[in-house]
């Protein structure tokens, strides 16, 4: 992957979230994928940093190991599907822990 990165010009800290094969292999910050060894017909797909999450992945996608240790090893664990801001709670389980 380092290679791939190189020969395209394109610098560790734009990558994105990072998919081959269909398979989400990095997200921005983690470089989980660096050391992956790329096999021939490999399908590759970087988005940038401040792209969404893509439709076709809304359910979910296939972690790789090397992702999910990562995650494993980042500060506050995996990825979580609510959020929080200053302004409020806008988890979607917000109701219902307020009504205790």
């Amino acid at each position: 992957m380092t290679d791939l990165l190189e020969r395209l010009g394109l610098p560790l800290e734009e990558k994105g979230i990072t998919f081959i094969n269909a398979q989400l292999t990095d997200m921005p910050g983690l470089a989980a994928d660096l050391d992956r060894v790329l096999q021939q017909n490999d399908r590759i797909a970087f988005f940038h940093r401040q792209s969404m999450w893509p439709f076709q992945y809304r359910h979910g996608a296939d972690l790789s190991p090397q992702l999910q240790e990562a995650l494993n090893r980042s500060e506050g664990g995996a990825l979580h599907h609510s959020t929080t801001s200053e302004q409020g709670d806008w988890s979607p389980n917000r109701r219902q822990r307020e009504r205790g």
